[in-house]
């Protein structure tokens, strides 16, 4: 006992793995295990060494007569990819209660000398390399409380995550990559509930995990939702999770119902609009943003107009009263053809037409003009006497359907005014006649009743 109580000193040797910044394959190495022995003779010697084809992992070495626990959790990166795990174990031989080597006093223990089990690495590798390295061995007992190498990804890098990539839509499934092929347990967190949550418990869990917005109860559009990855149980250790993806929930666009379009004024005017309808409200949090492009007459596609073609800040529609809502388009727009694209976000948001991530595509819409107004005289006579003003103007106009012509007159440079009016009414729906007219110069000019002239 004098001796053991002699040599009860630990000398520990770890060779850490230290790795260049540009490696390409990272691993979570956990090994945490105790190792006593019965040996009462001699001081107990042990080794484990642990040594993969891409580099080593571990090297320890004790000499005492109880050795200690090995307790080790690394992330490693190696520049090749790991294909086979080697564990080297021995300890020194002894006797149980005494007595010399080969006689009585105890128990005779073997001598294990450069024990080793090699094992082919496929992402995932468990105790079994370490039972295999120490096996029922007399006066060697071993508990053994974890031991993991496993292969792990960056599961922003797996997912494409990104500023442009970093969002979720409640009306949508998003699919989470999981950055390792052993077994998992995949947690979320949400803004009502300050603790990680557990999705899906630790176990055989698929490579590829779906989620919607309705998986989360509490969770509201505008919110964020946490995901990570727990590799390992039985630890808090920050290294047994993977990073975090922090997901936007954005509120789905409201659906959109058709684009009817608002003509221009006047064959020759820019006033026209179109109507944007969809099928909700908006949220008391939410804004909408339309952008129309215009179509090229020349090479067919379709441009994002650079002034007046955006309106980003909408927070109110027009409730039509069966279940629709609608936007009026506020900027002229001349006769041309349109695309219309629109997007929902948090009132919050400083947006522009380059940050949108999604943008709901509502069709096209095409401008129209009325029919230009034009007219022609269809007939006119001088008075037929010097003292007589019965000389008269036929005049027959065509234009948009549905609209009254008036006709306005000058003589001799003078408007006139008949009744108190200078514009008068056609007579009939398309011809008029200027009756009662002296010797003069006229000058006719006729417009529309939506005061659109001819030209």
């Amino acid at each position: 006992m004098n001796i053991i109580k002699q040599h009860r000193v630990l000398m520990l040797l770890l060779i850490l793995v230290t790795t260049l910044g540009y490696g390409q394959h990272t691993y979570l190495f956990r090994y945490k295990a105790t190792f006593n022995s019965s040996v009462t003779s001699t001081p107990l010697f042990f080794e484990n060494t642990i040594t993969t084809n891409a580099g080593a992992l571990l090297d320890v070495s004790f000499t005492r007569g109880q050795v200690p626990t090995i307790d080790e959790f690394r992330i490693v990166t190696f520049t090749n990819e790991i294909t086979s795990v080697t564990s080297t174990g021995r300890y020194s031989p002894g006797f149980i209660g005494g007595g010399g080597l080969g006689g009585g006093g105890g128990p005779s223990c073997n001598n294990i000398t450069n024990n080793t089990n090699t094992i082919a690495f496929n992402n995932c590798l468990g105790a079994q390399l370490i039972s295999g390295t120490f096996g029922p061995f007399q006066c060697l007992t071993r508990n053994i409380q974890f031991f993991e190498l496993r292969k792990i990804d960056d599961i922003r890098v797996v997912n494409n995550f990104s500023n442009t990539n970093n969002e979720i839509k409640a009306c949508e499934s998003k699919s989470i990559v999981i950055p390792v092929q052993c077994a998992y347990a995949l947690e979320y967190k949400i803004p009502s509930n300050s603790n990680w949550l557990e999705l899906l418990p630790y176990g055989n869990n698929p490579r590829t995990v779906s989620i919607s917005y309705t998986d989360f109860p509490g969770l509201v559009p505008g919110q964020n939702l946490q995901i990570r990855v727990k590799y390992l149980l039985g630890t808090t250790d920050p290294k047994a999770y993977s990073g975090t993806l922090s997901y936007l929930i954005r509120a789905c666009s409201p659906q959109f119902k058709e684009a009817n379009p608002r003509s221009t004024k006047c064959s020759y005017t820019t006033d026209g609009s179109f109507e944007l309808k969809l099928q909700r409200n908006l949220f008391s949090n939410e804004k909408l943003a339309v952008t129309i492009y215009e179509r090229n007459t020349i090479t067919g596609d379709f441009d994002i107009i650079p002034t007046g073609g955006q309106n980003l800040n909408i927070t109110s529609l027009t409730n039509n009263g069966d279940g629709t809502y609608s936007y009026f388009w506020p900027n002229n727009l001349p006769a041309k053809r349109f695309k219309i694209k629109y997007q929902t976000a948090s009132v919050s948001e400083n947006i522009t037409d380059a940050s949108f991530r999604t943008l709901e595509f509502a069709g096209e819409v095409t401008i129209g003009a009325p029919q230009a107004v034009s007219f022609s005289i269809a007939k006119a006579e001088d008075k037929t006497c010097f003292f007589t003003n019965n000389g008269y103007i036929d005049i027959s106009a065509s234009g948009q359907s549905g609209r009254t012509f008036f006709y306005q007159y000058r003589k001799d440079g003078q408007v006139q005014v008949i009744s108190g009016k200078s514009w008068i009414p056609f007579s009939n729906s398309n011809t008029t006649k200027i009756s009662g007219l002296g010797e003069a110069s006229y000058r006719i000019q006729v417009r529309d009743s939506n005061d659109c002239y001819a030209r």
